[in-house]
């Protein structure tokens, strides 16, 4: 399991999808317990392997612009390696 960084937490997906859950309580429940009920559902998003695969399974595919190797911060690697002429 990994650790959710900064973005994450402020994921819009995860907010909407915490709308779309607690919508039938507004109203129902007093708002200290809409907040932790919240909470909790949005950890579950971002802490437990199930929330991060539902995560993963409801986020749009990546768009791939190019094929080639990426560096883990997602800049371009740049191709070092030339072609040797055989003797």
């Amino acid at each position: 399991m990994q650790n959710p960084n900064d973005d994450e937490i402020d994921d819009p997906l995860i907010e909407s999808l915490l709308d779309k859950a607690m919508a039938g309580y507004e109203g129902v429940l007093p708002q200290p317990e809409l907040a932790a009920i919240r909470s909790c559902l949005r950890d579950d998003f971002l802490f437990t392997p199930q929330g991060q695969r539902a995560l993963r399974r409801l986020r749009a595919d990546a768009t791939v612009d190019q094929s080639g190797a990426v560096r883990k911060d997602g800049a371009p690697v740049v191709e070092t390696t030339s072609k040797k002429k055989r003797a």
